[in-house]
């Protein structure tokens, strides 16, 4: 199982350098930068693999990724810092198809690589303007979809609604505006690896539901509203579960017997039973001596 996640998140990173070998520049807006961009440009320097940033706090310094402190420059990125009226004006990096524009540029066309959201007064931040565009892509290809729809899930879209003020609570809220209020360059160096270790981990962990998808197809009997799994234990089981229909798990309990899991307890929960060896009070499990026994107190949760 870790193998091949790891094969799928090597084959998302490879698809990130694939989309960024064009560009002869990726260009942020200067000054003060926040979680939206940020969060891309933590994707695109995990995906050249950059483990040392090079920042200097100003205006206009650019970000440079290198592979370690004194390497070679992997990937560079330039701040640029222009009004409103500048942009509109623009035609040194709106009009070049060349130039990757985020989160500047008051202009959202795809076609030229523009992504900029503050043209708007609601909707989408830059982040998951561009991971949006990619799922249009990359439609064919399931995995990388997975991993672009967990990323935005967990990462992207809350940093998008801190971002357009749509929702600042939470712990995302608090230390996303605690880096954006950060002025100088090792505060936005530490909120860059931050967000580098956080996207690292979700690209890892994302895959697990597309495998999870297509093991839970191959390898789960269902029988109503409930699947009965015959083989090993399968990680990230509900939203699977779900998506087919079904609300509760039949297996072989690790300690013995075989048990009722609910896929959400809160919509579908299990209900106590004589013939149950042990129930869990929040009513989302229970174990049952064999599994006839699971399988007929499953068949009546149909009911």
């Amino acid at each position: 199982m870790k193998k091949q996640t790891t094969i799928y998140a090597a084959q998302f990173y490879k698809a990130i350098r694939d989309f960024l070998q064009p560009y002869r520049r990726i260009v942020i807006h200067g000054s003060v930068n926040h979680a939206d961009e940020l969060g891309l440009v933590a994707l695109f320097f995990n995906a050249v693999g950059a483990k040392h940033i090079d920042w200097e706090y100003g205006a206009t310094a650019p970000i440079i990724g290198k592979g370690y402190r004194n390497g070679p420059e992997l990937l560079r990125i330039d701040r640029v810092n222009k009004t409103g009226e500048d942009w509109l004006a623009d035609r040194e990096y709106i009009q070049d198809p060349l130039c990757l524009l985020l989160d500047c540029g008051l202009q959202l066309d795809p076609l030229m690589n523009n992504f900029d959201h503050h043209q708007y007064a609601k909707g989408l931040d830059t982040a998951m303007l561009l991971t949006n565009h990619w799922k249009e892509l990359w439609a064919s290809e399931e995995v990388l979809v997975e991993i672009l729809t967990t990323l935005q899930r967990k990462i992207f879209l809350p940093i998008s609604k801190i971002d357009t003020g749509e929702d600042r609570s939470g712990l995302d809220g608090s230390i996303t505006q605690c880096f954006n209020m950060t002025k100088n360059h090792k505060g936005m160096t530490a909120a860059l690896a931050w967000l580098m270790q956080l996207i690292d981990a979700a690209v890892a962990d994302a895959p697990l539901g597309y495998i999870a998808r297509q093991r839970v197809k191959e390898e789960v009997e269902k029988v109503g509203v409930v699947g009965i799994l015959r083989e090993k234990a399968i990680p990230q089981w509900e939203e699977a579960f779900i998506e087919r229909g079904m609300h509760y798990l039949i297996r072989q309990n690790p300690q013995g017997g075989y048990s009722i899991t609910s896929a959400d307890a809160e919509r579908w929960e299990v209900p106590e039973d004589s013939r149950q060896t042990f129930y869990h009070p929040s009513r989302f499990f229970a174990v049952y001596e064999t599994l006839a026994d699971a399988i007929a107190h499953g068949k009546e949760l149909n009911c």
